[in-house]
């Protein structure tokens, strides 16, 4: 439950332009359930996600906020 608060708390930090990607991670996962009525907001019902899927998006979050979180350090990254 802890790690699952963690990560809805990650997901809400990132920047707009990662969420498309959050989008297809949660919809590879069979049981997801993601309800809404346009593209600016989605309802998610994270306690339906598979233990797959919310590690993938844990592993997502983590490498943008990391990068994140270097940039505003000034360090220089570089993308594989």
């Amino acid at each position: 439950m802890k790690q699952c608060f963690a990560c809805v708390q990650a997901l809400g930090s990132l920047p707009g332009e990662k969420l498309a990607r959050v989008l297809e991670i949660i919809s590879e996962g069979a049981n997801a359930l993601a309800t809404g009525g346009s593209a600016e907001e989605v309802e998610l019902d994270i306690d339906m996600l598979d233990n797959a899927t919310l590690f993938k998006l844990d592993q997502y979050t983590t490498e943008i906020l990391a990068v994140r979180r270097l940039l505003m350090s000034g360090l220089t990254v570089v993308s594989p």
